[in-house]
């Protein structure tokens, strides 16, 4: 947006150009505003709720692989399933 000298929104004129083949990929993406600082525009941004970056790393506590117990129990779950 741009904006009078008293801070009035006075027209819509900053845009985003984005291709038919950028939409395929990204179709769920919204426009935002951010917060006017010295210009007399705000800066746009583009955002998409979705992002699919792949398989998620495994983690586990490692206070878990000290404790005898869990430990055993491990053992024998793992022996089972190979059985």
């Amino acid at each position: 947006m741009w904006y009078r000298s008293n801070g009035i929104a006075k027209s819509r004129i900053d845009r985003i150009l984005v291709s038919p083949e950028w939409l395929e990929q990204w179709h769920d993406c919204k426009q935002y505003a951010q917060v006017r600082q010295v210009f007399d525009h705000c800066a746009l941004v583009l955002k998409t709720s979705v992002i699919d970056w792949g398989p998620k790393p495994f983690r586990v506590l490692n206070v878990w692989s000290t404790n005898k117990r869990v430990q055993e129990k491990s053992e024998k779950n793992v022996r089972l399933i190979q059985e």
